[in-house]
């Protein structure tokens, strides 16, 4: 993990536990609302640049490949409980002309 995400990590949960410690029930339940309507936001939108991605066929395929083995993406997607699986390769039946038989092979 970069340092600066590992950073970012440790100030978002020394706010929290601050937060915690400080606040009076009211403040922390607003703050909670608060922290829960944003990230209800951040999931959507996340969820919907998935979505967009795999729609875009093959390149979106390489997006989600690459997004899969980034230590960045993968922090913010466990943040709202998301996960991108790298497609699988896509099979392909085909005729083969010679002996009739049909045979497969992968299109990666």
């Amino acid at each position: 993990m970069s340092a600066e995400l590992e950073r970012r990590l440790e100030r978002v949960e020394g706010l929290i536990e601050q937060l915690e410690a400080e606040a009076d029930p009211a403040s922390r339940a607003a703050a909670r609302e608060l922290l829960q309507a944003v990230m209800e936001l951040h999931a959507a939108g996340l969820a919907r640049i998935v979505a967009l991605t795999r729609e875009a066929g093959a390149p979106g395929s390489k997006l989600l490949e690459r997004f899969s083995h980034d230590r960045q993406v993968q922090v913010l997607l466990q943040l709202h409980d998301m996960e991108i699986e790298p497609p699988q390769p896509l099979v392909v039946l085909e005729r083969h002309h010679t002996n009739g038989h049909a045979g497969a092979r992968s299109s990666s």
